[in-house]
């Protein structure tokens, strides 16, 4: 028994030389074997360029002296734990893993988080190298990246954690390059007829669905021979004294009724 290649060897103190009775079949024990970091024992031989695997084990009647040839393959320096089928890897000798976890503040994280990787490729993988799985953040919060950079090299073991900044539970629109975050709703301020927002028709923000909030209510102006009554929403009166859990999109209307006619604001 030998080996072909690189990649690994026969361990040491194994039988590797058997005399046999070339008038009889024979079964015979093959010696184990190490693979090197980043290699896998693909098999015996009996020849070094066979594609057929041979199994000492199975019996055969050697006729003349034979060499069986023992073989390494190269493995991919980063293996993830799960296939996209489903099916799972297992860790090959002396790689190292890498484990995304998502943190605080996730909704929910996507794709393989498990990683192996060869601590000794040349040149070294990098956090860059892997395939970050997806994080979608909870409401209220922006996913800021990864604690590891992309340029941290994998020699050990290594977690990598999500990071997050919190968003503000009250975004004001400005135009239209304002983003509304995910998952807030929108709350618009309307003017009425005979009226208008300070010479603006209607103001908006983004409002985390989760939270209590006070929003600013915009000024009123009157046309001439109205006055401001009261806000109001699905038909009724409502009141921006109090903090107020948004949990839809709400819009808010401002409501100007003739002088002398005036509907006191209410809380």
């Amino acid at each position: 028994f030998m080996i072909s290649g690189t990649g690994g060897r026969i361990s040491d103190g194994e039988i590797v030389t058997y005399y046999v009775d070339p008038n009889r079949a024979v079964s015979l024990i093959a010696p184990t074997t190490i693979a090197g970091t980043g290699y896998m024992f693909d098999g015996w031989r009996l020849e070094p360029k066979d594609t057929e695997r041979f199994n000492p084990a199975d019996k055969k009647q050697y006729v003349e002296d034979t060499t069986i040839y023992g073989s390494f393959t190269k493995l991919k320096d980063i293996i993830p734990a799960t296939n996209d089928d489903g099916t799972p890897n297992l860790q090959p000798t002396d790689y190292v893993a890498v484990l995304f976890i998502e943190g605080e503040h996730a909704k929910k994280m996507e794709g393989n988080a498990l990683f192996y990787v060869n601590p000794k490729a040349s040149p070294l993988k990098t956090i860059g190298d892997l395939p970050k799985p997806t994080i979608t953040p909870d409401t209220g919060w922006k996913f800021a990246g990864w604690d590891k950079a992309d340029a941290t090299e994998i020699k050990d073991y290594m977690f990598v954690i999500a990071q997050y900044e919190a968003i503000a539970d009250v975004i004001e629109k400005i135009d239209e390059n304002t983003k509304k975050p995910d998952g807030y709703v929108t709350v618009t301020f309307k003017s009425g007829d005979n009226g208008n927002l300070d010479g603006i028709k209607e103001k908006v923000y983004y409002v985390n669905p989760d939270k209590y909030v006070k929003l600013d209510e915009p000024g009123t102006v009157a046309d001439d021979g109205y006055k401001f009554g009261s806000w109001n929403s699905d038909g009724t009166v409502f009141s921006l004294d109090n903090y107020i859990k948004y949990e839809k999109d709400t819009i808010i209307i401002a409501e100007f009724n003739v002088k002398g006619n005036v509907i006191p604001k209410t809380d």
